[in-house]
This record gives structure tokens, sequence and C-alpha cells, in this order.
């Protein structure tokens, strides 16, 4: 049986009610069926209001109504469209950040070091403010307190002393730490030229790294 002469049965209600709720369900799922019966049915209804009269406001008034559910079938794919695209972009973004995020920390854990407490360290040096900041700032480090190591390296790193470019170095893990790069980058360029070959070292290499986690 061909798709017009199931929607004339089921138009004209002479259907089974097992082949009525068939009918229908094929409907729901096929758009084009659907339509192809509202439109018989409208011709049916055309044709009686040729002979009842009407005819030109039951026109408007049906077109009105396709129209109008047309409109709303197209707003709300829309809709759905734009919620799942922001859901999408926002995912994207979300485990991007995450992933830059712990390849910062590991990059921290990676370059760190431990304050070692040096007993042989001489009377003058022990008083040398200076030289207790950069001590200070580390034994911060050392207990997670990377803001107050922050404060007091920072006040290391702008003085004159043997520690100035330990301060430095350490304070750049501090930023890595906080995930500030553009603070750190420019404390490791400054050490780049550091004549202590060993924070030099360091430094180039901690700035390739952060050059390429950016």
């Amino acid at each position: 049986m061909n798709n017009f002469e199931k929607i004339r049965r089921y138009l004209e209600k002479t259907m089974s009610e097992d082949e009525r709720h068939n009918f229908e369900q094929a409907m729901d799922f096929d758009p084009d069926l659907k339509a192809a019966v509202m439109d018989h049915e409208l011709y049916q209804n055309l044709s009686q209001e040729i002979i009842l009269g009407g005819l030109s406001d039951k026109i408007k008034k049906n077109q009105l109504l396709l129209s109008k559910e047309a409109r709303n079938s197209r707003h709300y794919y829309l809709i759905i469209l734009a919620i799942l695209s922001m859901i999408i972009f926002s995912g994207v973004m979300y485990f991007a950040n995450q992933k830059e995020d712990n390849d910062l920390q590991e990059v921290y854990a990676m370059y760190y070091y431990p304050l070692k407490v040096d007993a042989n360290r001489s009377a003058d040096e022990s008083s040398n403010e200076p030289v207790l900041d950069c001590l200070y700032g580390h034994g911060y480090m050392d207990i997670g307190e990377i803001d107050k190591a922050i404060q007091v390296l920072s006040i290391a790193a702008s003085q004159l002393s043997d520690c100035k470019d330990e301060a430095k170095f350490l304070l750049s893990l501090c930023y890595v730490k906080k995930e500030q790069i553009d603070k750190a980058k420019p404390l490791l360029k400054e050490l780049t030229q550091s004549s202590d070959q060993q924070f030099l070292d360091k430094s180039a290499k901690l700035l390739a790294v952060l050059s390429e986690a950016e």
C-alpha cells in the first residue's frame, strides 16, 4: 500500500486502531510524511470550503499556522545548536587551561630545589639583610607560602648582594607557580646574562620551556 492510500485511509478514519497508531508513529519520525498528511488534509478541507464558503479566510489561517510552525521549528533548532556549540567550546577551553596549569606546576616541581641551611655560613653573610631576605623567601617557598616568598624575594632581587641572582631565579619560580609567566620571563632573561654559570644555564633552559608552553 503506497503512502497516498495510507494518508487517504488515515484521514477518512478507515484504518484499524493498530494501523492508525503505527501510522502516527511513522509521522513522528518522518517530517515529510507528516507534511504530506497536513497538505492532504488541507486540500480536503479546502474542497469542503469551496462548497461551504469562507475559502479565502481558511487559506490565510492555515498558511499563517504552517508558517508559524516552520519558524518555531527553525528557531528551536538554532537555539539547540547554539547551546551545543557553547558547551563544546567551554569544554575545550576548560581542558586546555587545565592542561596548561598542570604543565606549569610540573615545570615548577622540576626546577625548584629545597632550602639547604649552610652551617658554615659566615657571620657577615648571616647578618646581611639581602641574604637573609633570600633565605626567608626560600623558606616560605618550602612551606608553600608563595605570596610571602614573592614579597621577600622581590626585595632581595632588587639589591646588590651575592644572592641577587638566586633571589631572581627563585622569584621567577614563584611566578611560574602562580602561573604568571609574563612576570617570570623578564627575570629569566636578565639571568641569561648572569656571571654565575649555574643560574645562567638554569634560566636559559627554564625560559625555553616557558616559551614552548605559551
